[in-house]
């Protein structure tokens, strides 16, 4: 539809942002429904951890696939469109895999998800350069990434209530529905953004993309890009849940619980690193210069703590075992404060969970062990 007077304010937010952001917060709860519907799936399929993650990864296969294509498709005729249209293919998806009577069907569905969701954040930054000020950008897209986050805590703690009142088909059925209805929103909410129309042809387009692969600038943004992000979706989208399961022993809810808290971390940091780039970049210091600021500190700041606090409560370094041969430090998994934690047994008991104060108190029981002992 066209509109005589263009939206702004927080008209233009209604119309603009808030459909774009409800095609993405989908996008993400579907990225990482599997990681608290695994158990369901794993039985009923009796599907090996390869099987999963192969079903798990066709979701992303189609999803990077698409880029190129539905970013030319974007060119010609424009975000909303193309978003909207794509939507109906993740609906699809949802419906196939709801219907699935075995692993094919589950990839197929899991993969036409991925690439109708493919376009939900490459059609709202378009949107969002065709409606919004240039020097917004940054705030934009943090808080579009908040909404992704929201989306990934809904695929926690939610879904496992969900599941416990409905099974996982009757959920994919209901998301299914849920995505129609973006859809429809992207097509009859938004407006169409007046301008030329495009003449490019295809070769153009192709030639245009050439360009862009040989450009530094593109490939150590877009390195940076795959590989920072590519660990934490991973994660929060599969592998955190059956490694809290199977390995930290957490149950569903609680598994669930720590999948929430680590989705909300993600979109407020989202929110904040955005805001903070639009401003520093006011005051001329460049985004690039914030992001790789911002990767550092994250870096640093839970990279060791575990760690150190094991090896001064203990008195070993990873990999060693005190000299009672009671407790053996894992160099599996160290790599973070509540995140990677350290693998630790005690007397042949797996000690889940580690952080600087179990460190601790572990230590006291072993100072308790070679007292007792001692007065044996």
């Amino acid at each position: 539809m066209r509109v005589e007077v263009p939206p702004t304010g927080w008209r233009l937010l209604a119309m603009v942002f808030l459909p774009f952001a409800a095609g993405y917060y989908l996008s993400f709860l579907f990225r990482n429904v599997n990681s608290v519907v695994f158990p369901e799936l794993t039985q009923e399929f009796g599907l090996s951890a390869g099987a999963l993650g192969f079903l798990t990864s066709a979701y992303f296969l189609t999803f990077a696939a698409a880029q190129l294509p539905l970013g030319m498709l974007m060119d010609r005729y424009g975000p909303r469109r193309v978003n909207a249209a794509m939507l109906l293919v993740a609906a699809l998806g949802a419906v196939v895999f709801a219907l699935a009577a075995g692993l094919p069907a589950l990839t197929v569905g899991r993969a036409l998800i991925g690439l109708g969701v493919a376009v939900c954040l490459m059609s709202a930054m378009t949107a969002f350069v065709l409606w919004f000020p240039l020097e917004r950008m940054a705030t934009l897209v943090g808080w579009m990434l908040l909404v992704g986050a929201i989306g990934a805590v809904s695929a926690t703690k939610p879904v496992e209530l969900a599941l416990r009142v409905m099974d996982w088909r009757t959920l994919f059925l209901m998301l299914a529905g849920c995505t129609v209805l973006a859809s429809a929103a992207i097509m009859l909410v938004v407006p169409e953004k007046a301008g030329p129309a495009s003449t490019a042809t295809l070769r153009s387009q192709m030639r245009g993309v050439a360009t862009i692969l040989r450009d530094r600038g593109f490939w150590s943004i877009g390195s940076a890009a795959a590989f920072v992000p590519g660990v934490a979706i991973s994660l929060l989208g599969l592998w955190a849940g059956p490694w809290m399961r199977d390995v930290a022993g957490l149950d569903r809810a609680q598994l669930a619980s720590h999948l929430l808290f680590a989705a909300c971390a993600f979109g407020i940091g989202g929110v904040a690193w955005g805001t903070l780039s639009d401003r520093l970049a006011q005051r001329g210091v460049p985004a690039v210069l914030t992001y790789v600021v911002g990767c550092a500190a994250c870096s640093l700041a839970g990279g060791g703590k575990v760690r150190d606090a094991l090896v001064e409560a203990l008195g070993i370094d990873v990999g060693g075992v005190t000299p009672d041969g009671s407790v053996r430090f894992s160099a599996a998994d160290c790599g973070g404060d509540n995140g990677g934690q350290p693998l630790v047994t005690l007397d042949g008991q797996r000690q889940p969970g580690m952080t600087p104060d179990k460190a601790r108190d572990l230590a006291q029981k072993l100072r308790a062990k070679s007292a007792k002992a001692a007065n044996a």
